[in-house]
């Protein structure tokens, strides 16, 4: 039996694992303002809007072409610590809260800030707003909340975050923008895994000429801890040419998948595909098999090479993390001209 072992880059895992990993959205109207007392120009996203890849709201105040008088923001992004396989890797998000005052008018009276004002709101108002990450990991499995908060801010400027475990609507952790923080804090699972509340609020005026100013960093991720994972294997489609099957061991550098063709055509090359089940299998070329995983939503995971009974096995180390992928091994004949498949194999890890 050949052997052949395959280590997924972070590039690799990261596309496939954000079919299963930690989902985000805006619980309250999401935006930011900026004001010079006579215009106030709101830029806001809607309540439960998805955060996906990252979210961006910006308002300013000033001429085209020139430093802003007033500029507040507030960006979204997905964050890590850690390697990926290695312990102590952690995945979630961070916001970061900005806003500038800047003028050399006497007469000025500046003001920005976060706002919960819904977008287009014709009298949007400085205040708090929030988002929630959800971590889909399985009921009564555990993990901690690690916290990370890095803020500044000057005289006529606050900023300050929060974030919520336990959905009672009180904060278990908060920061100010007088001291920098980082925290850890227990949790584990409920029915649907963990959500955490994360509120963020930022504001400055500024009366005159001068400065004024804030900035506010809070990341918010969860790590699993060792062994918390379960995952199940299910197999899907027919057994064209051979069959897929695969295990699982939670290691102290990550998810250790052990993935086994067995049948397939003997002494030659074959590939792993990996992506999301298709809706409609694709022929192969020599019109015997079906490609099971969506073609247009796959990955190329490692090649192999079958022995003399056309078995192999694929060693993979992943992050320890909630995902869900699909697979299917792929073959050569040269003597058919044909690509032969195996079954479809789904792997969810809760």
């Amino acid at each position: 039996m050949k052997k052949l072992p395959i280590l997924l880059s972070v590039l690799a895992v990261t596309p496939l694992v954000a079919q299963g990993g930690p989902t985000a959205s805006t619980s309250t109207d999401y935006g930011v303002l900026a004001s010079d007392g006579t215009t106030t120009n709101l830029d806001s996203e809607a309540q439960n809007t998805a955060v996906g890849r990252g979210l961006s709201v910006r308002a300013v105040i000033g001429a085209a072409n020139t430093r802003p008088n007033a500029l507040a923001a507030t960006l979204i992004t997905p964050a890590m610590a850690g390697r990926p396989g290695m312990p102590g890797t952690g995945i979630g998000l961070r916001v970061l809260e900005s806003g500038v005052l800047a003028t050399t008018d006497p007469a000025a009276s500046l003001n920005c800030g976060t706002s919960n004002s819904a977008p287009g709101a014709p009298n949007p108002a400085q205040g708090a707003h929030g988002v929630s990450i959800n971590f889909p990991v399985a009921a009564n499995s555990t993990g901690r909340v690690l916290v990370i908060w890095e803020a500044r801010q000057s005289t006529g400027a606050n900023v300050s975050g929060s974030i919520d475990l336990d959905g009672d609507g009180n904060a278990d952790w908060s920061g100010t923008g007088a001291a920098n923080d980082r925290q850890s804090f227990p949790v584990t699972a409920g029915a649907t895994g963990v959500t955490v509340a994360i509120t963020t609020d930022g504001s400055a005026s500024l009366t005159g000429a001068g400065n004024a100013g804030y900035h506010g960093g809070l990341t918010v991720l969860f790590q699993p801890s060792p062994g918390s994972l379960t995952c199940t294997w299910t197999a899907f489609g027919p057994q064209c040419v051979g069959s897929l099957a695969g295990s699982d061991q939670t290691t102290p550098r990550g998810l250790a998948l052990t993935i086994d063709v067995r049948g397939a055509t003997a002494n030659t090359h074959g590939v792993l595909i990996v992506g999301t089940q298709a809706a409609n299998p694709t022929p192969l070329p020599g019109n015997l098999c079906d490609l099971l995983v969506d073609r247009h939503r796959s990955h190329f995971a490692g090649g192999f090479r079958t022995d003399a009974n056309g078995d192999a096995t694929l060693r993979m180390l992943v992050p320890a993390r909630a995902f869900t992928i699909d697979m299917q091994a792929l073959t050569m004949d040269r003597v058919a001209q044909a690509i032969g498949s195996t079954n479809g194999l789904n792997l969810v890890c809760r």
